[in-house]
C-alpha cells in the first residue's frame, strides 16, 4: 500500500492520529484502526486488478508479526499496548514485514535511550522512576515517517 505516495501519505495520516491519541491518553480509539484496516481492504484488490499484486509472503509474515505482538501484549499485562500491537500489524501489511520489523527495531532503540534518560534524569533529581508509564507510538513515529518519505527525497 505505501508503495505509492497517496497510499504512504494515507499511512502517515494514520501513524499522526494514533500518535495524537497515544500522547493525550495512552490509547488509540478502536475506529483509528478500523479505518485504515479499511483502506488496505480497499487498496489490495485494486492493486491486484492494476496488475501490482502484493507479495502475499510479506503480507502473511508481516500479520504474524502482528499476531505475535498481539500476544505480547497480552502476556505482558499491557506493558507493550494493544494499540502499539495492533499499529505493527497494520504497518506490516501495509508496509511488508521488512520495513514493519526496522521500524519496530528503530522504536525500540528510541524507546529505550529515552527510558534510560528518564532513569537518569529521575535519579538525579532524587525520585524513583518507578513504574512511569509513557506512550510508545511517537517513537514509532519518527521512524515510520522517515522510512516512508525517504524515497520522496
Amino acid at each position: 500500500m505505501i508503495s505509492t505516495l497517496p497510499g504512504c501519505l494515507i499511512f502517515l495520516v494514520f501513524t499522526a492520529a494514533c500518535v495524537v491519541q497515544d500522547l493525550r491518553s495512552l490509547r488509540i480509539d478502536l475506529h483509528i484502526f478500523l479505518a485504515m484496516a479499511g483502506a488496505e481492504l480497499l487498496w489490495y484488490p485494486t492493486a491486484y486488478l492494476s496488475g501490482s499484486s502484493p507479495d502475499l509472503r510479506s503480507l502473511f509474515a508481516a500479520a504474524g508479526a502482528g499476531v505475535l505482538l498481539l500476544l505480547l501484549s497480552a502476556a505482558s499485562s499491557g506493558a507493550f499496548g494493544e494499540g502499539d500491537a495492533l499499529f505493527f500489524l497494520l504497518l506490516g501489511t501495509a508496509a511488508g514485514h521488512r520495513l514493519q520489523l526496522l521500524i519496530l527495531f528503530f522504536s525500540v532503540l528510541l524507546s529505550g535511550v529515552f527510558a534510560l534518560l528518564l532513569l537518569v534524569l529521575t535519579g538525579i533529581r532524587g525520585q524513583s522512576a518507578g513504574k512511569r508509564r509513557f506512550p510508545f507510538l511517537p517513537f514509532a513515529a519518527i521512524p515510520v515517517f522517515c522510512f516512508l518519505l525517504a524515497p520522496y527525497f
